[in-house]
C-alpha cells in the first residue's frame, strides 16, 4: 500500500514540480560557489573575463538555436500525440543549428582575420565561448523532446544541473585533491568538455525515447525556420535587458568592474528567487483561468503574487540596504566599489517584486505581443543609458540604467494590465 502511495506521489505534478525545481537552484547555488571560488582564489578581475565568456556564449547559443528551442517543445508534442517519430525534425533541427554555427564561426574568423575585433573581447574568449556554445545549442533543442515527454525531472536535470555539477567536482578535485592551480582557460575548457559529455548523453535518451515506428513526413527547413523566428526574437531581447549592462562595462570600463556589477546584480537575482519559483508554479494558474473565462480572478491571483513576492522579499532588502557588505564580502574583500551598486540594484528588484508575476500575467493572457514591444522599449531606453551614462558615472551609471529600464518594463505592464481588464469589465 505504502509503495502505491509513493509510486502515485513519484508520477504526480507535485513531486516532479519539486525535483525541477531542486535542480534549477541547486545548479545556480553551485554556480555561486564557482564565483567564490574564482574570485578568492584566481581573482576578481579573471572573474570578470568568466562573466564575458559565459555572456558571449550565452548569445551565441541563442543565436545558433535560432528560437528552435522554444517552437521545438511545441512540435515534439504534437509528434508525440500522433505517434510519430521526432528523429527527421531533430535531424533537420540539428543541421540548421550547424549552419548557423558554420556562417557565424566564417564571419568570427573572417572579422578577426582583418582586426575588425570587438573591445574587451579577445579572440581566446571568443573561440572558447563558441566551442561551449556548439554542444549547449544542440542540447538546447534536443532537451525539447525530453520535456515534451513530461519527463520535466531529467528535463531541469540536463538543463539546469548536470554542467555546472560535473564541472564544479571536477575543479575541486583538480585543485584540492591533486593541488593544481586552476586558471580561467582551464575552467572554461571543463565547461566545454562537460557540455559535449552532456550532448552524447542526452542523444542517448532521445534515441531511447523515441520508440515510435511510423515515420512523420518531411520536414521543410522553410518552415521549422518561420516557425521558430517568432520564439528567436523574445530571446534576444529579454538577454538583451538582462546582460546588456555587463557589455557596456566590459566595453567602456574594466573586467574588474564587469565582475562587480555581476557579483552585485547576481545577490539581487538570489534575494529575487521567491518571485522566480512563483512565477513556474503561478503560469499554468494563470493560462487556465483565461482559458476558462475566469478573468475576474487572475486579478486577485496576480495581487498574492505581489504580496508573496514582497514578503520573501522585504526583509534581505531591508537587512542589505543597510549592512551592503554583508553579502559582498562573500565574493570580494574589496566592497567599497559594489555596495552603491548593490543599493541601485536592491531598490530596481524592490520595485520588480512589488508588481508581482506581471508579466507573466501579460503572456498568459495572449498578451505576449504587448509584452514583447514594452521589452523592446525597456532594452532601447538601457542602450542609450549605458552610452550615456557609464562614461560619467562609471558603474554607478550602469547601475541606474538597469533600475531604470527594468522598472520601466513593470509600470508598463501593469498600466497595460490595468487597460486591459478594464475592456474585460466591460466586456
Amino acid at each position: 500500500m505504502k509503495d502505491n502511495i509513493f509510486v502515485k506521489f513519484k508520477s504526480s505534478l507535485v513531486f516532479e514540480s519539486f525535483v525541477a525545481f531542486f535542480f534549477q537552484f541547486s545548479g545556480m547555488g553551485i554556480l555561486y560557489l564557482l564565483i567564490i571560488f574564482i574570485t578568492k582564489r584566481i581573482g576578481v578581475s579573471e572573474y570578470g573575463e568568466f562573466v564575458i565568456f559565459l555572456l558571449v556564449s550565452k548569445g551565441l547559443s541563442i543565436l545558433f538555436t535560432f528560437g528552435l528551442d522554444g517552437f521545438g517543445v511545441n512540435r515534439f508534442i504534437e509528434l508525440s500525440i500522433n505517434n510519430e517519430r521526432s528523429f527527421l525534425f531533430a535531424k533537420k533541427g540539428v543541421e540548421l543549428i550547424l549552419l548557423i554555427i558554420t556562417i557565424t564561426s566564417g564571419i568570427v574568423v573572417i572579422l578577426y582575420y582583418f582586426n575588425l575585433t570587438v573591445k574587451g573581447i579577445d579572440f581566446s574568449t571568443i573561440l572558447y565561448s563558441i566551442l561551449y556554445a556548439i554542444p549547449f545549442s544542440i542540447i538546447k533543442f534536443l532537451i525539447q523532446f525530453i520535456r515534451a515527454k513530461k519527463k520535466t525531472g531529467k528535463y531541469s536535470f540536463f538543463e539546469h544541473f548536470f554542467i555546472p555539477f560535473i564541472s564544479i567536482l571536477i575543479i575541486v578535485f583538480m585543485h584540492f585533491f591533486l593541488g593544481m592551480s586552476i586558471s580561467i582557460a582551464e575552467i572554461q575548457i571543463i565547461l566545454i568538455s562537460v557540455a559535449f559529455l552532456e550532448l552524447i548523453l542526452v542523444f542517448r535518451i532521445f534515441r531511447k525515447l523515441d520508440i515510435f515506428k511510423e515515420q512523420n513526413e518531411m520536414e521543410s527547413v522553410k518552415v521549422i525556420v518561420s516557425n521558430s523566428l517568432p520564439f528567436f526574437v523574445p530571446a534576444i531581447l529579454i538577454f538583451a535587458s538582462i546582460n546588456l549592462n555587463s557589455l557596456f562595462i566590459n566595453f567602456q570600463l574594466s573586467k574588474t568592474e564587469v565582475a562587480v556589477y555581476d557579483i552585485a546584480f547576481k545577490i539581487t537575482q538570489l534575494l529575487g528567487l521567491p518571485l522566480m519559483a512563483l512565477n513556474v508554479v503561478i503560469a499554468p494558474k494563470f493560462s487556465q483561468l483565461y482559458i476558462s473565462g475566469k478573468k475576474n480572478e487572475l486579478f486577485k491571483l496576480w495581487s498574492k503574487t505581489v504580496v508573496i513576492g514582497t514578503c520573501g522579499f522585504l526583509p534581505f532588502f531591508i537587512i542589505f540596504m543597510i549592512y551592503p557588505e554583508l553579502p559582498i564580502k562573500l565574493f570580494i574583500n574589496d566592497t567599497v566599489i559594489g555596495e552603491p551598486v548593490l543599493k541601485i540594484l536592491l531598490v530596481g528588484q524592490l520595485i520588480n517584486v512589488i508588481s508581482g508575476s506581471v508579466g507573466m500575467l501579460l503572456q498568459m493572457t495572449s498578451n505576449e505581443k504587448i509584452f514583447l514591444k514594452i521589452t523592446f522599449i525597456s532594452v532601447v531606453l538601457n542602450i542609450l543609458l549605458n552610452i550615456t551614462l557609464i562614461p560619467k558615472f562609471g558603474l554607478i551609471g550602469s547601475a541606474y540604467s538597469n533600475l531604470l529600464s527594468f522598472s520601466l518594463i513593470n509600470i508598463l505592464s501593469i498600466i497595460f494590465m490595468i487597460i486591459i481588464n478594464k475592456k474585460w469589465q466591460q466586456s
